[in-house]
């Protein structure tokens, strides 16, 4: 089992793409009187800001909100499976965790959907990343739905942009107060391994014209300051493949049998 989960990386994916969405603006402020920044026009800049200034309804978008019983029952159900990783406030002990194996797993474990969001809000304690001050980033949803072998995760994810802010707090004026992205994934078990075969990243507020733009935008400079081959496919697909990297990991690696359904996901241990 890997030291640190990999439930914190696939969060941190959601918090480069905001960080992106921050350079943007950071960007737009500095450099005004540029046509184009990365692809984008100030128009079409000016357009995405517009939108993601109209206020977000939750009522709207959410129907699977984590609550405090949630994470009462994983740190219930993960206690009597032998994962003793909570101190005692119940909190996530990062000792206990780093030196967590596979052989802990004394009984199989079933989450619901509300109660790995739960958990992942738990793995989310940023404080500080290269200079911007982050400290509320909150997984708002997660959803899981399986057909005909085909499994579906959709995560929805929140950060207080309020938060957000650099030396000179110009950031703040160039986000809305609060920004919502929602990722999709799906994948499905290959020949004893699960593969990623689609993805999708979507910032709620935005229109898929604009949408496309910023990700388009994103991805470019992703592309020119990276070693690696990054296009839009590329980070939609990131998501999926953190998800089924970590899930096959510890399959392989570590015996654990690890099945989905619609609603909740089970690890099984290597009796």
């Amino acid at each position: 089992m890997r030291k640190k989960s990999g439930c914190l990386r696939l969060l941190l994916i959601l918090l480069a793409i905001v960080g992106a969405i921050v350079l943007a603006g950071y960007i737009f402020y500095t450099y005004m009187i540029s046509p184009q920044i990365n692809g984008l026009t100030l128009t079409e800049l000016r357009q995405i800001y517009t939108e993601l200034q109209q206020p977000v309804d939750e009522a709207d978008i959410l129907s699977n909100e984590p609550t405090e019983l949630d994470y009462s029952s994983v740190v219930s159900k993960f206690t009597g499976a032998n994962l003793n990783i909570f101190d005692e406030q119940d909190n996530l002990d990062e000792a206990a965790l780093n030196s967590l194996t596979a052989e802990d797993l004394s009984l199989a474990v079933t989450l619901t959907d509300a109660e790995v969001a739960s958990l992942l809000n738990e793995f989310v304690k940023v404080e500080d990343s290269e200079g911007i001050n982050i400290s509320a980033f909150f997984v708002k949803e997660v959803v899981i739905e399986e057909e005909n072998g085909v499994i579906t995760f959709s995560v929805i994810a929140k950060v207080d942009a309020q938060n957000l802010t650099d030396e000179d707090g110009y950031l703040l004026n160039f986000i809305p107060e609060d920004i919502y992205i929602k990722v999709e994934t799906s994948i499905e078990l290959q020949e004893s391994e699960y593969v990623v075969t689609s993805g999708d990243i979507k910032i709620i507020n935005l229109s898929t014209e604009s949408n496309d733009l910023l990700m388009g935008a994103i991805a470019d400079f992703a592309d020119n300051v990276s070693q690696d081959d990054i296009d839009v496919t590329y980070l939609d697909e990131l998501l999926g493949n953190e998800v089924v990297g970590f899930v096959n990991n510890l399959q392989t690696n570590d015996g654990l049998t690890v099945t989905f359904a619609d609603g909740s996901v089970t690890v099984v241990p290597a009796y």
